[in-house]
């Protein structure tokens, strides 16, 4: 596994798990070519298509919501998907 696969699975599993502090400190000595690639993993979670923004979403994490909004272009559309990842907060 690469050092890229893996930091891609730790930021998707610490959104997941609501973990701002290491989605920001993973994220942040990396270029935004690396970190577009990161959040825009798209992985099968309970068999659901999910990003790491949407991830977090799901599962009301505010503060890595909170962010991935504020600190990196993060697509809150996620047209790929289908859907607003933000509508699942409401």
């Amino acid at each position: 596994m690469s050092d890229q696969q893996s930091v891609t699975k730790k930021v998707f599993g610490a959104a997941r798990d609501g973990r701002a502090i290491t989605v920001f400190a993973l994220l942040c000595q990396r270029n935004q070519c690396d970190i577009d690639k990161i959040l825009g993993y798209v992985s099968d979670e309970d068999d659901q298509k999910t990003t790491p923004f949407l991830i977090a979403a799901r599962n009301g994490h505010s503060a890595v919501i909170r962010l991935l909004l504020a600190h990196y272009a993060v697509d809150i559309e996620q047209v790929r998907l289908t859907f607003s990842p933000l509508s699942e907060m409401f």
